[in-house]
């Protein structure tokens, strides 16, 4: 494992992460359990309330949850950006977004116009909160590694894709004008894209070469590619909200949207063969399962965008919608989640080691024993992974017949989904537990 570059001696107490990844997988379990509640009614159409409150429990409850520990946490170590009071900002920010994350659900369930004021406020002002603390340590951060650029950027689409989130939320009560569906596409894309893509690309230029020992990304993609992603987004918003406002440049602007959405298509598609190659040419060819999340992650990118652009070019309205929601579908089933499935392991992983390593130098240093340490591959054991990658292979395989036959296999896949997150659950509580004794003097 390459550690140059890391500022290992500002990590926050390892409670600050753990306390947001633990509470991922419920949300993710939640939202498997309103699919198999629901049945058919659950992913029949993007605009359903069930679709809605699953796709926010995953994208906002689970996603973002780790995203919020993970960049807590890799702030201070990657970048040397330290992150001040983190105990208390962590639980404010947790209690926070649970509350509104929940409450956005039952809004979304319920149609019940306080629900969508309360979490407007709530989410909102969780973000805030942590959009000005990390932002203030990504000002002061002190490395110069290629991370910093694109998680600065990050930052900026969370802020756009929770400001798209209030005005929707908002419609939703009745205070405003309910943009559908241009401001729901563009929250979507912002969400997607922004935040979650461009902190994972910019989160893997460092934990790639980290954890799979493999060599560093291109230099010229590492300066120049979250920035050109970032002013692509910008772009494609400032033309969909003009062409919106006047009809006479509608089609031309249709053409300057294909443009743009062919030149982010082609951004993320090198990526995925990038991170392909590197893995492929990887120096250390030990059989990791954890680099097989990657791989998942990076042909189900490739897939997404596949059925994207199918559905666009289909020329059937029903087809184009169903093609469209297939492919967001895919996106996160098939991308998002194994991708941070594997980051998060993989970080779990190396924290307990990491923590345990300083509690020692510490001991030693006051001339007392040492505790034992694990190796980072027995923390989560390599069995357990690979029974969390057959769960993965079987929720993605039934995945997609969710929206294409929702009434056959809407219960299936809850429960297959279901499964993977709490098999997750598991593998993290039992990590910290384990963690917890070795803190508590496990003699080496």
């Amino acid at each position: 494992m390459k550690l140059e570059g890391l500022s290992l001696q500002q990590a926050p107490p390892i409670s600050v992460p753990f306390r947001f990844f633990i509470a991922a997988p419920l949300f993710g379990i939640f939202s498997a359990l309103l699919v198999v509640g629901l049945g058919e009614e659950s992913l029949v159409s993007r605009w359903t309330p069930g679709t809605l409150a699953i796709t926010h429990g995953l994208l906002l409850g689970f996603l973002t949850s780790i995203m919020f520990g993970a960049q807590m946490q890799m702030l201070p170590v990657l970048a040397g950006a330290v992150v001040k009071n983190p105990k208390q900002l962590s639980w404010i920010i947790q209690l926070a977004w649970i509350a509104g994350v929940l409450l956005l659900q039952f809004a979304f369930m319920r149609g019940e116009a306080w629900a969508f004021q309360l979490a407007a406020v709530l989410l909102a002002g969780a973000v805030l909160v942590f959009a000005g603390s990390s932002g203030a340590a990504l000002y002061r951060a002190t490395s110069n590694i290629a991370s910093v650029p694109g998680m600065k950027f990050a930052l900026i689409a969370l802020l756009v894709t929770i400001i798209w989130g209030v005005v929707l939320g908002l419609g939703h009560s009745g205070q405003l004008t309910l943009q559908r569906p241009i401001g729901t596409n563009l929250h979507l894309m912002w969400g997607l894209l922004g935040w979650v893509g461009l902190l994972i690309i910019s989160v893997a230029y460092q934990v790639v070469p980290l954890f799979q020992i493999t060599d560093a990304y291109p230099k010229k993609m590492t300066r120049f590619f979250t920035p050109a992603v970032f002013t692509l987004l910008v772009l494609r918003m400032l033309a969909v909200l003009i062409q919106s406002q006047i009809e006479a440049n509608g089609q031309a602007l249709t053409y300057v949207l294909v443009f743009i959405d062919l030149l982010l298509s082609a951004g993320l598609i090198a990526f995925s063969l990038i991170t392909l190659q590197l893995q492929k040419r990887r120096l250390r060819k030990v059989k990791d399962s954890h680099q097989k999340f990657w791989k998942v992650a990076c042909f189900g990118l490739l897939t997404s965008i596949l059925c994207w652009w199918v559905a666009r070019w289909s020329g059937d309205p029903s087809y184009t919608e169903l093609g469209l929601f297939l492919s967001v579908t895919l996106f996160i089933a098939c991308f998002v989640i194994p991708v941070v499935t594997g980051m998060l392991y993989k970080i779990v992983a190396f924290l307990i080691w990491f923590h345990l390593q300083g509690m020692n130098t510490e001991r030693m240093m006051a001339g007392q024993p040492a505790i034992k340490v694990p190796h980072m591959k027995a923390v989560i054991s390599e069995k357990r992974i690979k029974s969390q990658l057959m769960l993965l292979y079987l929720a993605i395989l039934v995945t997609p017949f969710v929206v294409i036959w929702p009434a056959l296999s809407s219960i299936p896949a809850g429960v297959v989904w279901m499964g993977y997150f709490s098999m997750m659950l598991y593998n993290l509580c039992y990590a910290y537990l384990e963690y917890r004794q070795y803190a508590a003097g496990k003699a080496a």
